[in-house]
């Protein structure tokens, strides 16, 4: 297959001067260029690039006939879309980040989503009718399903897609993680084998376990794996506690999502930020206050029974790096202290030690400022 778009050039011209127009970032830009020529090099069935855009250092950890062998599944999971299926994804891939235009966090797929939603923007971009606008739409919007499978989203929305939308935000999912930025300029690839079997086991099973969610806290979202020691360090510190006895650990195990998920690694590493890595090391000492905090939700959950899916998030905007350590010192120090327990302010604030924990609806909202 050539290494050539699917999509005309005013097409493409437009979609690029329109994000420009909205004020996205030129970092953020060269990333959704990056994964377009990514795209291109997939349609090719360049598996020598992917592996070679992984740093030497990751690649240690690495077989590279598993490797090579894992993406030659995703070239033939990407051959079952039609050029319709292909053209639409490569839009998609083209327009992913455009919600940066209103948010950096988090929920910039939802954002992106409704941007592309204003007649306006549809007006300026001009797309030609020879897409389909709701996958497009749903490109943009669950672009990181895959990888937000237990975080953001149920594993059974996957199962709301046809197949063919399946394997096109697998495929999204995956190259997304090819453009990661160095500090030093350019690119490099975090699409390591276990997100890629992650992706597999999604396609044929869209369900995921309660170990499997803990373990993926440290995993392909967050590029930290947490090893197996670590693992049952953490399992043997929620059997110790009783966790799983807790009146709302059925809440927190399948129906507690967290759009704060950085928070979670940021409570047993020493790395706050986003790490190139393959490993990045867990300090063991800081196992106990990840339990504590899983402790913590379970007692307000069985406290709440809430009756529907529970969001997680911070009252701060946790992808605001600088406002992190702050926060962790003042929840490691609660997490640590004997005498802190989960008390409830009012109807819907709850207090531990110095932390306000507020029950809004159907969401948790974290702060450190009671």
């Amino acid at each position: 297959m050539a290494r050539t778009t699917l999509m005309p050039h005013s097409d493409r011209t437009n979609i690029w001067r329109t994000q420009i127009g909205l004020g996205i970032g030129r970092e953020r830009l060269l990333h959704v260029r990056q994964t377009v020529s990514n795209y291109l090099a997939l349609r090719s069935c360049e598996g020598e690039r992917f592996w070679n855009a992984i740093l030497p250092e990751n690649r240690a950890y690495e077989s590279r006939k598993t490797y090579l062998d894992l993406m030659s599944w995703l070239f033939d999971e990407h051959r079952v879309l039609d050029w319709q299926q292909q053209r639409d994804l490569e839009a998609g891939i083209r327009l992913h980040d455009i919600g940066y235009a209103r948010s950096a966090g988090a929920d910039h797929p939802e954002q992106g989503y409704e941007v592309l939603r204003d007649p306006e923007i549809q007006k300026e971009l001009g797309l030609s009718s020879i897409y389909d606008m709701d996958t497009v739409l749903n490109m943009v919007k669950y672009h990181g399903l895959f990888s937000d499978v237990g975080f953001l989203y149920r594993p059974d929305m996957i199962s709301s897609f046809n197949f063919p939308t399946r394997i096109s935000l697998a495929v999204m999912g995956a190259l997304d993680s090819t453009a990661k930025p160095l500090k030093e300029g350019g690119f490099h690839s975090m699409l390591f084998s276990r997100l890629l079997r992650r992706y597999q086991k999604l396609l044929e099973n869209p369900s995921i376990t309660f170990e499997e969610k803990l373990q993926q806290l440290f995993g392909p979202m967050n590029y930290v794996w947490l090893e197996d020691t670590h693992a049952e360090a953490l399992t043997a510190g929620i059997e110790e506690e009783g966790l799983k006895g807790e009146s709302g650990f059925e809440a927190l195990a399948g129906r507690t999502y967290f759009r704060c998920w950085p928070l979670l690694k940021d409570l047993i590493t020493p790395q706050i930020e986003f790490a190139s890595s393959f490993y990045t090391p867990v300090d063991p000492s800081h196992i106990p206050h990840l339990v504590s905090f899983l402790m913590v939700m379970a007692r307000l959950l069985g406290k709440a029974a809430p009756q529907n899916d529970v969001m997680v998030d911070t009252a701060f905007n946790y992808f605001d790096f600088s406002l992190r350590p702050s926060y962790l010192a003042s929840l490691r120090k609660d997490l640590s202290d004997p005498a802190s327990e989960l008390g409830q302010i009012d109807d819907c604030t709850f207090g531990f030690g110095n932390q306000k924990i507020s029950f809004l609806g159907d969401q948790i909202l974290l702060d450190h400022s009671r």
